[in-house]
């Protein structure tokens, strides 16, 4: 089947569903291949053979069983020289159990049919940690020295910045107010007008690690007393930080040797706006 109503099937192939793929003049682009990562927020897909497409562009949705829980216009999409990257990701707040599974198609440019679909699955995973540290680092989750620079961050026991807050009030030193049940810290301290309780002490000012390293470019809350279950975090970057990525660790001993879980590489936009993940 060629065409319909005078129209090349290959202009029409998955319009409302419809597919004209057998016998159409169409070129179907090439399959994607993935790497899932699943965090407490969301989670994450990098098209693993990126390399291979000329100016593409992604379909995703997110499914638990036949539920979609996750639309194609919820997936955020990064960009480099205006062209959409190898990196998209989306914010996972169903209450429904179980493992997601990721569809996901590509279409080159210059391609009229999407790509077979591919699928991928993960698992929500649980914060529950004594320590949680934000590093800088880059589009592809590796350690930086691309400063970070903070105004704002926040964790929540509920979704979407809901429920009990840490620090539940502002900080006035990186131990003070006790009652608030947390203790900060950052890897480097270029300045004490830039120390950690800068990113929680509600004044505008920010925690900003001016000549940090690959090593020490990290900020860390401690819960001392109450180890809180995070379902959601905000943060704001200043337009100071050399970075637009974090990566988000927990741990039990403040080791970060090793035996740290992973929460996942987010992109947080450096232009002093806020955002939420969760």
């Amino acid at each position: 089947m060629a065409s319909i109503s005078g129209q090349s099937t290959s202009n029409i192939d998955n319009v409302d569903g419809f597919f004209t793929t057998q016998g159409g003049s169409g070129t179907a682009s090439l399959s994607p291949t993935l790497t899932i990562v699943g965090t407490p927020f969301g989670g994450n897909v990098t098209i693993s053979n990126f390399s291979s497409y000329t100016n593409p562009n992604w379909q995703v949705e997110v499914f638990v069983g036949a539920t979609r829980i996750v639309s194609n216009a919820q997936v955020a999409r990064s960009l480099a020289s205006d062209q959409l990257t190898d990196f998209l990701s989306w914010s996972d707040t169903s209450a429904l159990t179980g493992v997601r599974t990721v569809k996901v198609r590509a279409q080159t440019f210059g391609d009229f049919v999407q790509s077979a679909e591919v699928t991928g699955t993960y698992s929500k995973q649980v914060v529950s940690n004594t320590y949680m540290r934000i590093r800088g680092v880059t589009a592809a989750g590796a350690d930086s020295s691309n400063r970070l620079g903070m105004r704002n961050v926040r964790f929540f026991e509920g979704t979407s910045q809901s429920g009990t807050q840490w620090a539940s009030g502002n900080m006035t030193s990186n131990t003070n107010p006790t009652s608030n049940g947390v203790t900060l810290s950052q890897g480097h301290l270029y300045s004490t007008t830039y120390d950690a309780y800068k990113a929680m002490d509600g004044s505008g000012s920010q925690a900003w690690l001016l000549g940090a390293s690959t090593a020490n470019n990290w900020w860390q809350c401690q819960f001392t007393g109450t180890v809180p279950t995070i379902k959601s975090f905000l943060i704001l970057m200043t337009s100071n930080a050399d970075t637009s990525y974090i990566r988000l660790q927990g741990s039990n001993t403040g080791s970060f040797s090793g035996e740290e879980t992973d929460y996942g590489v987010y992109n947080i936009p450096n232009n002093n706006t806020t955002t939420n993940i969760g």
